[in-house]
């Protein structure tokens, strides 16, 4: 049951279309319903406002979305919906050393991407480890649920398509 209210909209499950699938609406409708907070404004971020529509505009890519038109058209309005708040704050890669020690252990980071449509292509927690802060990530490379070596500052530098992170507590 608290799977289902922090992962479907209203906590309900319909349809496909009623699963939380953007990482920014995912936080937004868990902030408003007083699970966490997004931190990215408080740490000096800046609003993201390009379209969100990855999912409409990639409809293939999805096999719940390639031949069902209704199931589409569901997306489309809750993609209209997320596109009329104006946006979400996040924290540019090139502030997030100087932010590091106030975003807190185990806060969850999404990494907000420069693709067209998407909001982010990742997430991951926060990980306070010597004095420096790295994350926790299920790597793609190593193909297994990992404490990064590199700074969470050195890995989004280190990605071109990494804008900065959405940090949530």
């Amino acid at each position: 049951k608290q799977l289902q209210d922090i992962r479907y909209r209203n906590g309900e499950v319909v349809d496909y279309a009623s699963r939380l699938h953007y990482t920014s609406d995912w936080i937004y409708e868990n902030e408003i319903n007083n699970r966490l907070k997004n931190s990215s404004l408080q740490l000096l971020g800046r609003r993201e406002t390009k379209e969100i529509n990855f999912m409409s505009t990639h409809r293939s890519a999805y096999k719940q979305l390639a031949h069902d038109d209704a199931m589409l058209h569901k997306i489309e309005e809750t993609e209209k919906h997320m596109n009329a708040r104006g946006g979400f704050y996040y924290l540019p890669k090139q502030d997030i050393a100087a932010k590091a020690a106030e975003i807190t252990h185990m806060a969850l980071v999404g990494f907000v991407t420069t693709i067209d449509g998407l909001d982010t292509t990742h997430v991951g927690f926060a990980y306070q480890k010597d004095g420096q802060l790295t994350f926790i990530h299920a790597s793609s490379g190593k193909v297994e649920v990992i404490v990064d070596s590199k700074t969470l500052s050195e890995y989004c530098l280190g990605q071109k398509n990494c804008k900065g992170i959405i940090v949530a507590e």
